[in-house]
């Protein structure tokens, strides 16, 4: 699912979807995860017999866990640990060090004008995806030459799901970054997001996110879509 390391401890790609199957998110230290996934119970009682991690194939995150100090951004100088979230690059260590991913699909990220960079989690996607993702403000929102060859990621009673939607209709996929209001604003009033076909995630339970039950009823679950996602 991303990359492995060679005899020579390098990087190598994989591209998302062939196998072997490998994992990495952004600053989580995985090999702790992993352990106390293990070890931990749910509180009724009853025992967690698999780590959630059991079918992956995860790369080390040593590398993360010697980064105790911020460091300046090779490209603004600005003081960041791990990466840049305004110009998305790593810091503290080399490239090398942090998985490239190639994804089957070119996705542009619209995100709102009030989003905070520091809060934004879009950066991520952008660092181990850079060929294959782009970020543009909500004030600057390409004009699209074929919009129906698009698909906006956004929940609502015109959506569909990924398998209701042929795959050789579309060649690129929008997601919309910001709070649920803002996100909904931007795809209601936007003239170049109002009318773009909107594709959804099924409401489903998860062990990574704590999704409210009546969001999980009303598919207002944005943010954690655009989450599992990437």
């Amino acid at each position: 699912m991303t990359n492995e390391l060679n005899k020579e401890g390098r990087q190598e790609v994989i591209k998302l979807g062939e196998e072997p199957t490998d994992l990495l998110f952004g600053t989580l230290s995985l090999d702790k995860h992993q352990q106390n996934s293990k070890r931990t119970s749910p509180k009724d009682g009853s025992k967690l017999q698999h780590s959630p991690f059991d079918n992956f194939k995860i790369s080390s995150t040593a590398i993360l866990d010697t980064l105790n100090t911020r460091s300046l951004c090779p490209k603004c100088t600005r003081s960041m640990k791990y990466f840049c979230y305004w110009c998305y690059q790593v810091v503290g260590c080399q490239r090398s060090d942090v998985p490239y991913l190639e994804l089957p699909i070119k996705i542009d990220v619209i995100k709102h004008i009030k989003e905070l960079e520091g809060k934004s989690t879009v950066a991520h996607a952008k660092i181990i995806a850079p060929n294959d993702v782009s970020i543009y403000s909500s004030l600057e929102i390409p004009k699209y030459k074929n919009p129906d060859r698009l698909l906006l990621l956004f929940p609502g009673p015109d959506s569909q799901t990924l398998n209701e939607i042929p795959r050789d209709s579309f060649d690129k996929l929008l997601v919309v970054d910001g709070t649920w209001q803002q996100a909904s604003s931007l795809t209601k009033f936007s003239e170049e997001l109002k009318n773009i076909r909107k594709v959804t995630i099924n409401p489903q339970k998860t062990l990574f996110w704590r999704l409210l039950i009546e969001m999980i009823k009303k598919q207002c679950v944005k943010q954690c879509f655009i989450k599992l996602l990437f």
